[in-house]
């Protein structure tokens, strides 16, 4: 195989991660970071801890949108990304209501832009994000002029109880704050 080009195989997309193999039979991996893909790397999984492969994380994910900023949903998933709870609320910023899914994997969505993990999940975290995303009150005004909050602001709201009880680490809300973009 000296003498001979390497070759690949068409990726294949898992969550944030891409796979292919070359034709010497080895496996390739890149991750997805903040919209870019990294560099191609060897693939060699017996490196993962067992226990780190089958993490259970929070992830903040973007998503583009037609008109307006990036909606904002909070995903339970592993930490590869793939399919996971997702907690969200949809609609226009006058009258939002919540529309959490089961199993959905939202890194494979046509308008994914981009995910930022936000820490590990016991059982009970993933109890806690449950609850918090079912007791903040999706956004709503009595018209547009009175708008406040959009998605964002309630993903913001929801890692603020989270915080509070100890899921994510202190300033997570802050940190994602400055993100926010302007309401239209």
């Amino acid at each position: 195989m000296d003498n001979q080009q390497i070759t690949f195989s068409d990726p294949v997309r898992s969550g944030n991660r891409e796979y292919r193999t070359s034709n010497d039979g080895r496996q390739w991996v890149r991750k997805l970071r903040q919209g870019a893909w990294g560099t191609w790397q060897l693939y060699t999984p017996e490196e993962l801890p067992p226990a780190e492969r089958s993490a259970t994380c929070l992830w903040l994910v973007r998503q583009r949108q037609a008109v307006g900023p990036y909606h904002w949903s909070l995903a339970v998933a592993s930490e590869e990304g793939g399919p996971g709870e997702i907690y969200q609320v949809k609609g226009d910023a006058i009258h939002m209501y919540h529309d959490h899914a089961r199993e959905k994997n939202i890194f494979m969505s046509e308008s994914y832009f981009d995910s930022f993990n936000l820490g590990y999940l016991d059982n009970k975290g993933r109890e806690m994000v449950e609850h918090c995303a079912y007791r903040q009150a999706p956004p709503s005004a009595p018209n547009a002029a009175a708008i406040k909050e959009n998605c964002q602001g309630w993903a913001v709201r929801v890692l603020g109880d989270l915080e509070a009880k100890g899921v994510v680490s202190k300033g997570t809300a802050d940190k994602l704050t400055p993100s926010m973009e302007p309401l239209t």
